[in-house]
């Protein structure tokens, strides 16, 4: 409905379109108006729900992660098509994952390329409970990251979808910096600013 309004007054015809709708869905510093694209705007707020469950010992992942328990889905990885398919496989010791893993936070300088999840998790619970810009970004990196690996993963056994490692790359870097253009943060380096491209608006005044 905004894009019949926006496009033709309301009137629902088309033909009338001024301005091309991904434009219009730029944030305002980039000459858009700021409206949110709802589709990547939902899974930016889906990988802050599965920041919780992985950080939740006793939460749905525990029972989740377990599935290559079942004899009933017992498979080879559809990521690297060499080993089996299992949640310690996935999270990060496929090459592929383990590949998108390391891109992510070099991307991100973020010094986090153990291929063990156990290791992972151990040090960002060490920081979880801070509210810096840094290591909120941290946060959704790996939570980011984990979504697209396991979206991946289903593209492939279910729809014989496939992405490569750049590709998904890109994917979390879009969903990180579209969550971080949603936040706002009492203060941070020009650093952090420049490898997200955010503008002051994401400071608060």
């Amino acid at each position: 409905m905004a894009q019949r309004f926006l496009w033709s007054n309301g009137d629902c015809c088309r033909g009338k379109a001024k301005v091309a709708w991904e434009a219009v869905c730029l944030p305002k510093f980039e000459g858009g108006l700021g409206i949110r694209r709802l589709s990547e705007f939902n899974v930016a707020l889906l990988s802050a729900h599965i920041w919780k469950l992985l950080s939740n010992k006793e939460s749905l992942w525990d029972k989740v992660r377990y599935w290559e328990n079942r004899t009933d889905v017992s498979q080879v990885c559809p990521l690297c098509d060499v080993q089996p398919d299992s949640h310690g496989h996935l999270f990060f010791r496929c090459s592929l994952s383990l590949k998108v893993w390391k891109g992510v936070c070099e991307f991100a300088k973020i010094d986090s390329y153990s291929d063990m999840w156990g290791d992972i998790l151990v040090k960002y619970e060490s920081f979880a409970s801070s509210k810096s810009a840094d290591v909120v970004t941290a946060k959704l990196v790996l939570a980011a990251t984990c979504y697209l690996i396991w979206q991946e993963r289903n593209l492939r056994l279910f729809k014989n979808q496939k992405r490569d490692c750049s590709q998904i790359i890109d994917a979390v870097v879009g969903i990180v910096r579209l969550k971080l253009l949603s936040s706002r943060f009492r203060s941070s380096s020009r650093k952090w600013m420049e490898v997200w491209k955010l503008p002051n608006a994401t400071l608060e005044v």
